[in-house]
């Protein structure tokens, strides 16, 4: 994994990067920035194998961001600023950081700059034996010549000519065996980074844009083989000694099992120049999260307090003793009597998000109108000096130009679940037309081993009898504007899953969350329920397969699961489908068993009645307990 081949081409703008074995080659005019950034793997210690994925990615944005800004620079020929390279990507909680906080990860320049002489000197030697290979391919000499991307040491020329290669790729593999011996946890994401690099497709950086980039690189990475228990307990003891003992949830644990796909975290859009990091300031208006326990999550601004009567009361009597996050409107701006029933409810988290949204004539305006709107947040990340911990930061624009606020919801969402354990258990949900009738907790296959680094995911779909996504004109027009008819065309006759009703384990979910951040990033679709579109092509397309985070993403039919959702069933009335019970006045499923969670269920008139009446009653009751 140290070595690879430069091209016998000499057009700047024809890269492609692949294994050794597929004889891939690389453009010596942009081949030296790759093989600069591959030197830095030096940087990454034996004992730090917490953050190896993510500098992995650090890495790759770096090198790709120089080869972008290098070749903006010949063509504008502008003087370049001297940190325009320097880009920081960590994981990032909301500020104020808490203790249980592990350090944030450096550059690779700055990493570089606290090891040892040896390795800074074989840098330097590298560079300037390249430096002459370049030179000479210039010329005409030696395309295609063998190279090293790593210095091996002395006795290990840098590149090989043609006669001297079968010999120089021997004396390579001894030396990569001599390295494995050195350190397992340095070779892992040594060849980690390797792998993605050649993985990246460097012909369209400018065309795709740097995230993309990276994320296609990344989510490429075949698996690895598992580590057996004693190199796992090895690699734990390694991180404890490094970090110490968390005690907190584990915002940066990854798999030490192998290599899996990963997301970008949305912040990661934030580039922060050195000395600057980036961090997410908003906080709840109203309660606080608890780690340990269950959540359901759900978008709920502009409505009047039935809605919330119906959601929050229906779900406290089923038993749930979890979170309840809510992002709602400025306190100021709720409807009568919606601020005080939630302020009364125990165990409620809200937030309110300032946005800054466009009307139908394109004018500013802070009002969602629903979610239709497409909208900016305000005052959501921020830029934190690290040299000034005491200082608050300064808030940053919105990085993702105006979208709806159902797709935004996404971000909201990620948010609030980097607040949970790995393996508590959450609710994405629709706050307008849900209604729980049994706790939607109970039940759920709970993870025994807290330091298992996945856990499930648990999708909805619609009924396929009735519909499918190529016969319903929503879904297609969604997914055709998002990815195109080819992209989709072999799945339309697949059912509908729903993004309004997902849940699974927090480690999951993040996952999930950070994906549909990251498909509207790659896609920019701006119509009202592409987020739909972006949560069915995950699953259709695979994209989720093998993603860390995930064990595994089970598909509920509907009427068969936690989630009943009972949108397209409209052909006829939800009592002669036989899963509205009339004299128990109960949503079932298709088994006859209850319904935990019931979706969409204004679409039926009978049980919209039902629910409206059932709505009267609340309201009364909290009348009565005001009094």
């Amino acid at each position: 994994h140290h070595v690879t081949r430069t091209s016998e081409s000499t057009s700047p703008a024809s890269i492609s990067a692949n294994k050794i074995r597929s004889a891939s080659k690389l453009c010596c005019s942009k081949l030296l920035p790759i093989c600069f950034m591959l030197i830095s793997l030096a940087q990454v210690t034996n004992k730090n194998t917490q953050g190896a994925d993510i500098r992995i990615e650090q890495v790759l944005r770096g090198s790709i961001t120089n080869l972008d800004s290098r070749t903006k620079q010949k063509q504008q020929k502008q003087p370049r600023h001297p940190h325009a390279d320097e880009h920081r990507h960590d994981i990032i909680d909301s500020y104020p950081r808490q203790p249980d906080r592990l350090p944030p990860l450096n550059s690779a320049s700055q990493a570089m700059k606290h090891q040892p002489s040896s390795w800074v000197d074989g840098e330097r030697k590298l560079k300037k034996e390249l430096l002459e290979l370049m030179k000479r391919q210039k010329q005409g000499l030696d395309k295609g010549a063998p190279i090293l991307t790593r210095y091996l040491g002395d006795d290990v020329k840098v590149w090989a000519k043609e006669e001297e290669e079968g010999e120089w790729k021997e004396m390579v593999k001894k030396k990569e065996a001599q390295f494995k011996r050195d350190g397992m946890n340095e070779r892992k994401a040594n060849t980690t980074v390797s792998r993605a690099v050649d993985l990246v497709d460097k012909d369209h950086v400018f065309e795709e844009g740097l995230d993309t980039i990276v994320r296609k690189a990344i989510a490429a990475l075949p698996e690895a083989e598992v580590n057996d228990d004693e190199k796992d307990k090895q690699l734990k003891d390694e991180k404890e000694e490094v970090f110490g003992k968390q005690d907190g949830p584990d915002r940066m644990k990854r798999d030490t099992n192998g290599v899996a796909k990963s997301f970008a975290s949305p912040i990661d859009a934030i580039h922060p120049k050195e000395g600057m990091e980036a961090v997410v300031l908003l906080e709840p208006t109203i309660g606080k999260h608890r780690p340990s326990k269950d959540a359901v999550f759900a978008f709920a601004e502009g409505y009047d307090l039935s809605i919330y009567l119906c959601f929050v009361e229906s779900l406290r009597e089923t038993g749930f003793d979890g979170d309840i996050v809510l992002s709602v409107s400025a306190l100021e701006n709720l409807k009568e009597g919606v601020e005080e029933y939630l302020r009364s409810v125990e165990n409620i988290v809200l937030y309110t998000v300032e946005w800054t949204c466009l009307d139908g004539e394109g004018k500013e305006t802070y009002e969602t109108n629903g979610g239709i709107r497409h909208c900016q947040m305000n005052e959501f990340y921020g830029l934190h000096d690290v040299n000034e911990p005491d200082e608050h930061p300064i808030s940053e624009p919105d990085p993702r130009e105006a979208r709806p606020v159902a797709t935004a919801r996404y971000e909201l969402y990620w948010l609030w679940a980097t607040k949970y354990e790995s393996h508590s258990w959450i609710m994405l949900i629709d706050s307008r037309d849900a209604y729980f009738q049994l706790d939607p907790f109970e039940g759920v296959e709970r993870e025994e081993d807290e330091d298992k680094s996945d856990g499930s995911l648990y999708f909805y779909a619609e009924n396929a009898e009735v519909s499918n996504l190529g016969e319903s004109s929503y879904n297609r027009n969604w997914l055709t504007k998002a990815y195109g008819l080819d992209a989709i065309s072999s799945f339309l006759k697949e059912p509908v899953i729903c993004s309004g009703s997902t849940m699974g384990e927090q480690v999951a979910i993040g996952t999930y969350l950070r994906a549909m951040v990251a498909e509207f990033d790659e896609t920019k679709c701006k119509m009202k329920g592409c987020d739909q579109g972006f949560h069915n092509y995950l699953l259709y397309s695979h994209k989720l397969d093998g993603a860390a985070g995930i064990r595994s993403v089970k598909v509920h039919a509907q009427g068969d699961g936690i989630i009943n959702n009972l949108g397209v069933m409209r052909t006829k009335p939800l009592s002669e489908w036989g899963i509205f019970d009339v004299d128990r006045k109960e949503v079932l499923n298709w088994d006859k068993s209850v319904s935990p969670v019931v979706h969409q269920f204004d679409r039926d008139n009978e049980l919209n009645n039902v629910i409206k009446e059932r709505k009267r009653q609340m309201a009364k009751k909290w009348k009565e307990q005001r009094q």
